[in-house]
């Protein structure tokens, strides 16, 4: 018995499965001084074959995997180890079998099961007969491709080197593994680029992209184009904001239980620079509820309260999106301050609203964010009278003369109010307030029965657009 090396031994009933699981082996770290093989074996009965290949293989640890799992973890030999120093530990197992390692040899009951029911629960009955402790793994390890969907955490970064450890460190500290991390940075310095250089080395799961010479704009919409078809889900991070440990797992476990949901959001603390909790995002929920997208868009389109959250805090269900991007219109593309609004009430057309009343997301409130610039507010009032208008043009959510009446008098009491407010407290004149003050004379004609349009909307003479990070 080699005690240096480890065999994987998958049972290949699907040649093109147990091939995309031995691709994903290849780029398991091996400890050094260890050597690693891997073994596929045939034949109808699974348990009969993973006996023959357990006596042909002279490694001491020896790893039965399922060949629909995924590799989570490159790093997983490393911990495997670590629990084996114990030698009264037989046996790691996760998810009744799929993942099965052992440091000492005992016979598969091939005598009992000939197919997948059962047999890694009557595995650990003979190892804990034999005397042994049997562990569980835990999700650092594999999960079976269709309970384990492919995530993709999109994180776009600019000059916040500091706080983008912390959101990086967040989405790599998640209960749940089988995630993506792909990072667009256009940074002025090389700051984040030379930080970030640690974690490539060491996990495959982050995809990192510099572009030194990209504005705000082209920034956002490189992330944004970002697509693999293999992920079912993405969820943005942005720069200075963190996910709880157990927030994708829990939105998962929601989503997979409830097929009518299109959208799964939750509480949200807000935490300072230094990120220390100072609150939590008011909501209307008092408890974990589903209620319907069309309730949920009415909702929002009446009252201007943000009770679904940034892009940070909501896991999407790609298919649910409008050709795979964050609009509702195709006209949002590109710059749009509401994106996150815009995004929501897409996803409420396709099913229905899940609020977690957890709070599995922080969003940094400090002096950087987008929402304390002076020509931001404005902007955010006007383009909220875009969606207005598409709800109203479509009658969706939007339906009756009474429904257009909440909706404007909404904008005036929060969003438009707060866009002309906040430049005054600032002393800023720019074009976008300009803008704004017209918005508010073709509201009130509309409150009366007028047309509801869209003016042009003249910028300052430092682009807005330009000047977002």
């Amino acid at each position: 018995m080699d005690g240096r090396k480890f065999e994987v031994i998958i049972h290949a009933t699907d040649a093109a499965a147990c091939q995309r699981l031995i691709q994903s082996l290849v780029t398991v770290d091996v400890p050094d001084g260890y050597s690693a093989a891997i073994q596929p074996v045939t034949g109808d009965e699974k348990f009969f074959a993973y006996n023959a290949a357990m006596q042909a293989s002279d490694a001491k640890y020896k790893i039965y995997l399922d060949e629909q799992a995924v590799v989570t973890d490159a790093n997983f030999l490393h911990e495997l180890l670590k629990i084996f120093r114990d030698e009264s530990i037989g046996a790691v197992e996760v998810a009744d079998g799929i993942f099965f390692a052992t440091q000492y040899d005992l016979p598969w009951r091939e005598d009992l099961f000939a197919d997948d029911s059962f047999g890694g629960r009557a595995q650990c009955v003979e190892f804990k007969r034999a005397g042994f402790k049997v562990v569980i793994g835990g999700d650092w390890i594999f999960c079976r491709g269709d309970m384990c969907p492919l995530v993709t955490v999109i994180i776009p970064t600019f000059n916040r080197p500091k706080f983008f450890r912390e959101a990086l460190e967040s989405a790599l500290n998640q209960t749940y593994r089988n995630i993506e991390i792909f990072v667009s940075d256009n940074s002025t310095d090389d700051a984040t680029e030379r930080l970030i250089q640690a974690y490539l080395a060491r996990d495959t799961r982050i995809k990192y992209f510099r572009h030194a010479n990209f504005d705000a704009n082209d920034n956002w919409n490189f992330a944004r184009s970002y697509d693999n078809p293999a992920a079912e889900y993405v969820n943005w991070l942005m720069d200075d904001d963190l996910f709880a440990p157990t927030k994708i797992e829990r939105m998962l476990e929601f989503y997979r239980n409830n097929p009518d949901v299109s959208l799964v959001t939750s509480l949200r603390h807000g935490i300072d620079a230094d990120g220390n909790i100072i609150g939590t995002a008011e909501t209307p929920f008092t408890t974990t509820v589903k209620i319907s997208g069309e309730d949920a868009g009415h909702k929002l389109l009446t009252t201007f309260e943000n009770f679904i959250g940034e892009p940070t805090t909501v896991l999407i269900r790609k298919k649910f999106l409008r050709d795979n991007d964050l609009c509702w219109h195709e006209d949002e593309r590109g710059f749009f301050n509401l994106v996150d609004m815009s995004t929501w009430l897409q996803l409420l057309t396709r099913g229905n609203l899940l609020h977690i009343h957890e709070p599995l997301s922080f969003q940094r409130v400090h002096a950087g964010i987008a929402s304390n610039w002076a020509y931001t507010p404005p902007l955010v009032a006007i383009q909220w009278v875009k969606l207005l208008k598409s709800a109203w043009d479509e009658k969706i959510f939007l339906h009756t003369d009474d429904d257009l009446r909440r909706a404007i008098l909404g904008w005036f009491s929060f969003p438009a109010l707060r866009g002309l407010r906040l430049p005054l407290e600032r002393n800023y004149r720019g074009a976008e307030v300009s803008t704004l003050e017209r918005y508010f004379v073709m509201m009130a004609r509309a409150l009366s029965g007028g047309e509801l349009e869209l003016l042009p909307i003249e910028y300052s003479a430092q682009d807005p657009v330009k000047k977002i990070r």
